[in-house]
């Protein structure tokens, strides 16, 4: 309200009554502004047999008509000083505002007389006396505390939401599920998330508070839970994006498996230079449900929706997938669609899944070494769902016996050095099994012939010579 000359169009948009009390008593003392309006001119049709006309001009005089009469040079036209600043119901006088100057003198005493500018008027001339400013000093006073105790609840509330989003961040960052099958009070376990700020809450006293007396937001429903994740997940895409403004090339990564729900689950994962890390990063996105369509030309839709996100169309200079037909095929499959869009996105096969891909395959031409491999991945199958056995093995080594993943040739790898280093262990097992009564007969005969694959010196030869070679290859695999 500095410039006089903008006093009456800010009332407009800011009312009176939303003002402190120190600016409602400069805006009030200061009185009403009466600017120059230079161009608000009225024409007048005289009614004679020619029609001539006459245009009128404004005057500075004209303010001399009433003492409320004022005017913005804004809108080029007249106002109600008092109905601007107290009156609620809107009219010529402090909305529109009034430009006929042939009828200025009978629209003013007609509003003067009108029961709306009458209340105003009277609340203008009073608003300056004893009890009307020790009402609006106490109302002011009274918004500063109910301010200061807004500001205080929310600095209260943020520092809530911080140990919130903690607990979301630690559970993200340790990998562990958030909720539990029984989450009201009387449960014995209620889930990672709610355990972790109860068990916070003993050494945090403004977290207990706030889980022993909020009723409106405690941060603990399901629905609230998701919305922090999904937040947090914003703003790490959001940091993802900002590096990515900053890089010149990028690389796209997709990887498709089946969860334990049976759901299809799509990683998709970029690679690019950071400038903040001064080193190559590869950032993960999250998972995409493709159960229900998981054809080239959906993963396509899938990759474009990331390259349009993320704005890299002239960035992305490669892609890299596994060698399943429809990611990697070159007619039809997803790798030749993105080329055909994005000429610099070269393909390249996952080389970890090419290395298992030529031990699996070479190995299997040898009818000596699939024989074998028959006979060895069957040994931890033979435990995998005996806690019994398992319990037995545990008295002869203390190494277990790697599982299986077909997938992941390191796996088998490591299953042949276990064999080779606790061979002897195993056919003593394998023996006591045999011999002891403690088992049934099928495992018993079972063990027996692990005990004689163990024995065998074909087998013996093969498990040393593998274990000297796969040595080299774990290297390469790990590296790539």
């Amino acid at each position: 309200m500095c410039n006089r000359s903008e006093v009456v169009n800010q009332l407009k948009q800011n009312c009176f009554s939303r003002l402190s009390f120190a600016e409602k008593k400069v805006l009030v003392q200061n009185g009403r502004p009466c600017p120059d309006l230079d161009i608000l001119t009225t024409v007048k049709i005289k009614k004679t047999t020619d029609n001539t006309s006459c245009t009128r001009h404004f005057r500075k005089e004209l303010y001399n008509i009433s003492d409320w009469l004022c005017g913005c040079e804004i809108s080029n036209k007249f106002f109600c000083w008092s109905c601007l600043l107290f009156s609620t119901k809107k009219t010529v006088w402090n909305n529109q505002g009034y430009d006929d100057l042939n009828h200025l003198n009978t629209a003013v005493k007609k509003h003067t007389e009108s029961e709306i500018h009458i209340a105003g008027y009277f609340k203008l001339k009073t608003f300056l006396s004893s009890s009307t400013a020790r009402i609006d000093t106490s109302l002011d006073k009274q918004r500063k505390i109910d301010i200061q105790l807004h500001n205080e609840k929310a600095a209260k509330n943020r520092e809530i939401l911080k140990r919130l989003i903690n607990a979301v961040c630690f559970l993200a960052k340790q990998e562990l599920p958030f909720r539990g099958h029984n989450e009201n009070k009387y449960s014995v376990n209620r889930g990672n998330y709610m355990e972790l700020l109860i068990s916070s809450q003993e050494f945090d006293p403004l977290l207990q508070e706030h889980l022993d007396t909020s009723t409106i937001f405690r941060g603990t429903s399901v629905s609230i839970q998701n919305d922090l994740i999904n937040s947090i997940a914003d703003v790490i895409k959001h940091e993802i994006f900002n590096e990515i403004q900053n890089t010149q090339y990028v690389a796209i990564m997709l990887d498709e498996t089946t969860d334990i729900s049976n759901k299809s689950q799509l990683s998709t994962v970029l690679r690019y230079f950071s400038k903040n890390e001064s080193k190559i990063v590869e950032r993960f996105l999250g998972f995409d449900d493709m159960s229900a369509d998981k054809t080239a030309a959906s993963l396509f839709n899938h990759v474009n929706q990331v390259v349009e996100k993320f704005k890299i169309e002239n960035k992305l200079v490669a892609q890299t997938y596994d060698g399943a037909a429809v990611m990697s095929g070159h007619l039809n499959g997803l790798q030749s669609k993105v080329l055909e869009k994005y000429p610099k996105a070269i393909f390249t096969h996952c080389y970890a899944h090419v290395i298992n891909l030529i031990l699996q395959q070479s190995l299997e031409c040898n009818k000596e070494l699939k024989i074998f491999f028959r006979g060895l991945n069957s040994l931890p199958v033979f435990f995998s769902h005996s806690p019994k056995r398992l319990k037995a093995l545990s008295e002869f080594m203390t190494k277990k016996l790697p599982t299986l993943a077909t997938t992941r040739w390191n796996f088998t790898s490591r299953l042949v050095h276990t064999v080779h280093n606790h061979r002897t262990s195993l056919v003593d097992f394998f023996m006591f099994v045999y011999e002891s009564g403690d088992f049934d007969n099928v495992t018993g005969m079972t063990a027996k012939g692990f005990a004689n694959f163990l024995q065998e010196n074909k087998n013996i030869f093969i498990i040393q010579i593998l274990s000297n070679l796969l040595i080299f290859t774990d290297v390469l695999f790990n590296i790539l």
